[in-house]
């Protein structure tokens, strides 16, 4: 785990995983079996977000994090003083082309999410960019964080951020989602 305090008093942790677009290819197979699929939303993005929570897709987001993540995240709960932290919503997005992110948070829509994440699951670090954080409340400063196949961010919900288009024809795929810490 690396943290980074790009802005104070605002601080992101970052991971890198062996997860491989195979791992994610495999979960939304899985999700296909069963009936399941993306939808596209009204900014182009592939995504279940939107669908009841939990979507269909959660327990197989929730087992990639379990195989990859379950370790890694006891370093972040004694980082922050809790005793666990607990998984509200996870949905995927994928994107490529001209498709991107408008800014937003996840901490302004009045769920209890303390923390938000993104996980670089299936990416070209050729032609991908990372997502852009800003300070808040003034988006005075910017914060870029690579798109590596693997790499795994969280960071205050209430953090604005996007994703700029890559220009590619090569999909871009991110899981993400929100927790809250248990104290």
């Amino acid at each position: 785990m690396k943290k980074y305090n790009p802005f104070p008093p605002v601080d992101f942790y970052v991971w890198d995983t062996d997860i491989t677009p195979e791992d994610y290819h495999s979960i939304l197979n899985e999700a296909g079996q069963a009936g399941h699929s993306l939808k596209e939303n009204h900014q182009g993005i592939r995504t279940e977000y939107g669908q009841p929570n939990p979507s269909p897709f959660f327990d197989g987001w929730l087992k990639l994090l379990r195989k990859f993540m379950n370790h890694k995240f006891e370093e972040f709960i004694k980082d922050r003083g809790v005793v666990d932290i607990k998984f509200l919503d996870m949905w995927t997005q994928i994107t490529k082309d001209h498709v991107w992110h408008k800014p937003h948070s996840h901490g302004a829509w009045g769920k209890a999410s303390n923390w938000s994440f993104a996980w670089y699951v299936d990416v070209d670090e050729k032609v991908h960019q990372g997502t852009r954080y800003y300070s808040t409340p003034d988006c005075a400063y910017e914060w870029v964080v690579d798109a590596k196949q693997g790499k795994f961010i969280m960071w205050p919900s209430n953090v604005i951020h996007c994703q700029l288009p890559s220009n590619s024809g090569i999909d871009r795929a991110i899981i993400s989602g929100n927790i809250v810490l248990v104290k």
